[in-house]
């Protein structure tokens, strides 16, 4: 399960949760052209976005597990937030770029600096991002503003679980303060999406904490342990999208989700499931940054191939994966370039900055 220093079943979710994302949009865009889905399948195709939750549990574990050596290394601080920008900002700013571009660099200067400095997630105006689908980077850089620190903290199992569940009561606060709000006209939030801000957000890194400190405890124990939560987790994964849930109570259900995607986790880290992990899989994850941030600018331009692909009245759930196969067929293509020739370059730089930076300090 681990090759070349890389936890090989990592890449192979954050592979699945790029691709539940791509077909969670792919079905909205499908439905908005006139597709109707059969409705045994709709609830797991609508619950998609859910795979943005996989990538923040896989994130917050993963910070876990880094910052665990990281952080004996002289200036971590540095070399961290080094590793972050070289990792997340300049795939970013080029489709920043580009939509500044398509939209003749039309943009507010505040919001140009908030989009360009990553603080867009603080302000209602900006919350959603300038590039489609930003919002979780602006999400995700809020986190990782605070997360050394916080890790220094919160460094045992037990600490995690409480901070989980603080964050539980702060983000059901959030959500009835600000509901309370707009119902009573007291603010302007006709912008605000509590869905896109930090606090609704938090339980979802916290559970990637509890994730890896259950990680290190269960790692001497039976195969038998990890079978269970992997069967456990792919229930809860099934089931829940059947499940009634009203706009109040989704954010639980989120939550469920996330404890889900903890459950896999936790099983595929001992259970070699090559249905799950595979080649094919871990491709995906290696270049999953790169389809999630390209797929969202190709997808809401297909309407019309999908309309001629409907044409044919095929059945609707043909209809609907010949649509997610085209839109696949353009963005792998075009996110293995931007992996290859953008984020890998960049990485390797960010590596090269803080290996220089060690060798400073040791001729120092």
């Amino acid at each position: 399960m681990i090759e070349n220093n890389r936890i090989t079943f990592i890449d192979s979710l954050r592979g699945f949760a790029a691709l539940y994302v791509v077909m969670f949009h792919v079905t909205a865009i499908a439905e908005e052209n006139g597709l109707i889905i059969a409705d045994w399948i709709r609830p797991i195709l609508k619950n998609g976005g859910t795979g943005v939750t996989l990538f923040f549990v896989i994130s917050a574990f993963t910070l876990c597990f880094t910052l665990n050596f990281q952080q004996k290394e002289n200036q971590y601080l540095k070399n961290f937030y080094t590793r972050r920008i070289f990792r997340i900002a300049p795939l970013y700013y080029l489709w920043l770029f580009i939509y500044l571009a398509i939209n003749h660099f039309h943009a507010h200067p505040y919001k140009f600096i908030a989009f360009s400095t990553f603080t867009f997630n603080a302000f209602p105006s900006t919350q959603a991002g300038y590039v489609s689908g930003s919002w979780t980077i602006g999400v995700e850089m809020a986190f990782y503003s605070f997360f050394p620190f916080l890790f220094k903290v919160i460094n045992t199992l037990n600490k995690a679980l409480v901070f989980f569940a603080v964050t539980c009561c702060v983000a059901i606060i959030h959500y009835n303060v600000m509901d309370y709000i707009a119902a009573n006209n007291l603010a302007d939030l006709k912008n605000y999406r509590i869905i896109f801000s930090l606090l609704n957000n938090l339980p979802i890194f916290a559970l990637g904490i509890v994730t890896y400190f259950l990680y290190e405890k269960l790692k001497a124990a039976g195969n038998n342990v990890h079978a269970y939560m992997l069967i456990a987790g792919i229930m809860i994964f099934t089931i829940l999208p059947y499940l009634a849930f009203n706009n109040a109570y989704r954010r639980i259900a989120v939550v469920i989700f996330g404890v889900a995607y903890l459950l896999i986790f936790l099983g595929l880290s001992k259970i070699d499931l090559r249905i799950i992990v595979n080649k094919v899989s871990v491709f995906f994850g290696k270049i999953s940054y790169s389809v999630y941030l390209n797929h969202m600018f190709i997808a809401f331009r297909m309407g019309k191939i999908f309309k001629w692909i409907f044409a044919y009245q095929l059945p609707s759930l043909i209809s609907l994966l010949l649509c997610i196969c085209v839109t696949l067929i353009i963005v792998v293509p075009i996110s293995y370039l931007t992996y290859r020739f953008i984020e890998l370059p960049f990485i390797n730089w960010g590596k090269k900055i803080i290996k220089n930076r060690k060798e400073a300090v040791a001729v120092a």
